[in-house]
């Protein structure tokens, strides 16, 4: 099976790279919002006020922090794993900017949150490694596929 669009290589990365983050986008909304229904008391939250931020984070559960951090990093796996896929023969390229995207929104995040420093520290961590193995799976998958594979 030919994933490719061989006369266009960086239209297919570009593709690639939207696919991905879209990916990465939709399964981080979808995680949070489970999370939003099983810890209702962030989806009151005033995203404006820091006090109230400040008070939830320190009140909130841990579970429903590692939810969080669940969902980042589920997203950053799939879209690596998208780009990855879509990307074929420069996956790797592909995957990198959709991490590079992820975790420079990831860090615009937690530097706009009064989060404990665990979580922060966890949150930055988690992305290198999820976006890795997402990235290493669309390689398996490609592999089983039988695309020759240069990167």
């Amino acid at each position: 099976m030919d994933l490719s669009l061989s006369d266009a290589p960086h239209l297919r990365n570009m593709i690639a790279i939207l696919l991905g983050l879209c990916a990465g986008a939709m399964t981080v909304g979808m995680l949070e919002g489970v999370s939003h229904q099983l810890y209702p008391a962030f989806s009151e939250l005033d995203y404006d006020d820091p006090d109230q931020m400040r008070t939830i984070f320190n009140q909130a559960p841990v579970t429903a922090l590692l939810s969080i951090l669940l969902a980042w990093s589920a997203s950053v796996c799939l879209g690596c794993f998208v780009a990855g896929l879509f990307g074929v023969e420069q996956g790797r390229i592909c995957s990198t900017v959709v991490g590079i995207v992820a975790a420079t929104l990831v860090a615009f995040m937690l530097s706009t949150l009064p989060a404990p420093k665990w979580f922060t520290f966890a949150g930055i961590a988690i992305l290198l490694p999820s976006g890795f193995l997402g990235w290493w799976c669309s390689r398996r998958v490609l592999l089983k596929l039988g695309n020759k594979l240069s990167d």
